[in-house]
């Protein structure tokens, strides 16, 4: 029985890749063993059919252009990757306006929701020009500070008829 390694340098011998004396060898190989020489007639069956029925591939670049390409890839994964190291300043940046800038996107939210706008300023960021005030004794005075108008709104006062 051969091994793989008996297979290979037959295949290598059919592909007429061994050096001259290693051919020679395996020729006086293949007249004393009967199991080499039957393998030898299928790799030649199968190399013939494949030859005969192989698609041609053709490349969109040159050959040499391809396997440069190829080349350089392996070269540039085989490099060490390089490591940036961040330098203590830029650390130190970085751990301050981080949260520096999380506190004044807050701020700029609240303010534009109109949290902090319970003063003269409104939701709308604009002075209010007018104001509505309800008494106890169920009048509402409205009064607009832009044109100078009061209106007094009472209601459920008592009539004559009680």
């Amino acid at each position: 029985m051969m091994n793989d390694e008996s297979k290979l340098r037959l295949q290598a011998y059919l592909d007429r890749e061994l050096p001259e004396s290693e051919a020679r060898e395996v020729a006086g190989w293949l007249k004393q063993e009967a199991e080499a020489e039957a393998l030898l007639r299928e790799l030649t069956h199968a190399s013939e059919l494949m030859k005969g029925n192989e698609v041609e591939l053709k490349l969109p670049e040159t050959r040499e252009f391809y396997w440069s390409k190829i080349s350089r890839e392996i070269e540039r994964q085989s490099r060490p990757a390089q490591v940036r190291r961040v330098t203590w300043l830029a650390s130190a940046w970085v751990r301050w306006l981080a949260p520096l800038g999380a506190a004044a996107v807050v701020a700029t939210v609240l303010m534009t929701a109109g949290v902090f706008g319970q003063g003269p300023f409104g939701a709308s960021g604009r002075a209010r020009l007018s104001h509505e005030v309800e008494s106890s004794d169920g009048t509402i005075e409205y009064h607009d500070q832009k044109t100078g108008i009061t209106v007094v709104w009472v209601q459920g006062l008592p009539t004559d008829e009680n």
